[in-house]
C-alpha cells in the first residue's frame, strides 16, 4: 500500500515538473479572470460606453450596426461583439462589457507569448503576471469601449 502511495507521489511530482509552465500560465489567467469580471456591472454605464451601447442596440441590425459604426471613427468589429453579446445575454451592462473582459482576459497568454517568444519562458510568466493587476488593463477590460480589443489586437500584431 505504501509503495503506492509513494508511486502516486511521483506521478504527481513527475506531471507537475513536466507541466509547470502550463500550470502557472492557468492560474495567472485564472486570477485575471477573475479580477476582469468581478464587479463588471458595479457602476452604470457613462457617456463613451452609453454611445456604444446606443449603437451596439440588439433592437438594431447587423447592417444598421454596421452603417452606424462605418460613419464613426470607431472599429466596427468591436460594436458587433457587443452586439452579439446583447444579443445572447440581454441590453445590460453586464453584457455590453462582456467582450472587453474577455478580451481582457485573452491578453494575458499573449502577453505570456511576447515574453516568452523574445526572452524566455520565466520572463513570459512574469509578463504575464505583472498584467493582471495592472490598473489600466483592468480598466479597460471592464468598459464598454474598444480599448482592450485594441491592446489585445496590438500585442498579438506583435507575436
Amino acid at each position: 500500500m505504501s509503495s503506492l502511495v509513494s508511486q502516486s507521489r511521483r506521478t504527481v511530482k513527475q506531471f507537475v515538473r513536466h507541466h509547470e509552465t502550463i500550470i502557472w500560465l492557468v492560474l495567472i489567467v485564472g486570477v485575471a479572470a477573475y479580477l476582469r469580471f468581478w464587479g463588471l456591472a458595479f457602476q452604470s454605464y457613462w457617456y463613451d460606453e452609453l454611445f456604444s451601447a446606443h449603437i451596439s442596440n440588439p433592437a438594431h441590425s447587423y447592417k444598421t450596426v454596421v452603417d452606424m459604426t462605418l460613419a464613426d471613427v470607431h472599429p466596427p468589429v468591436y460594436q458587433l461583439m457587443m452586439w452579439l453579446s446583447y444579443q445572447a445575454f440581454g441590453y445590460t451592462e453586464w453584457a455590453g462589457r462582456l467582450p472587453s473582459a474577455i478580451v481582457g482576459v485573452l491578453a494575458i497568454p499573449v502577453i505570456y507569448l511576447l515574453g516568452r517568444d523574445l526572452f524566455n519562458i520565466r520572463t513570459g510568466l512574469y509578463a504575464a503576471a505583472l498584467a493582471v493587476p495592472n490598473y489600466y488593463l483592468l480598466y479597460f477590460a471592464q468598459e464598454a469601449r474598444s480599448y482592450a480589443f485594441l491592446y489585445f489586437l496590438s500585442s498579438l500584431s506583435f507575436l
